[in-house]
């Protein structure tokens, strides 16, 4: 219910791209049946835009970061979403790489 009907997921440097929260909807589909339903985001900032660090819980218990996404927030709810999945990206936010499922 947060993004817009014309809510539009890239991934740079990816070339493809989603239009509309249907299209949305069916990646993040996709996504949970490929790499589980068991993730923690952590809020983190980018250029004054709300984003966050996400997690995926891999077999050893140990929550992976996974990608980093950044949110366009339009006055009725987000407009775009930008996730990288580049490990330079993620050295540049210091967030961690993983961190014990249970842990704060």
């Amino acid at each position: 219910r947060l993004v817009l009907a014309d809510v539009v997921l890239e991934m740079p440097p990816m070339w493809n791209w989603y239009r509309g929260d249907d299209a949305y909807r069916a990646f993040m589909a996709r996504v949970f049946r490929s790499r589980g339903s068991h993730w923690r985001a952590v809020p983190i900032g980018a250029n004054r835009q709300a984003a966050c660090a996400a997690y995926r819980l891999a077999d050893d218990g140990v929550y992976r970061l996974h990608t980093l996404q950044v949110f366009t927030v339009a006055a009725n709810g987000i407009a775009r979403v930008t996730v990288f999945q580049d490990p330079d990206v993620f050295a540049l936010f210091a967030a961690p790489e993983e961190f014990p499922a249970g842990s704060r």
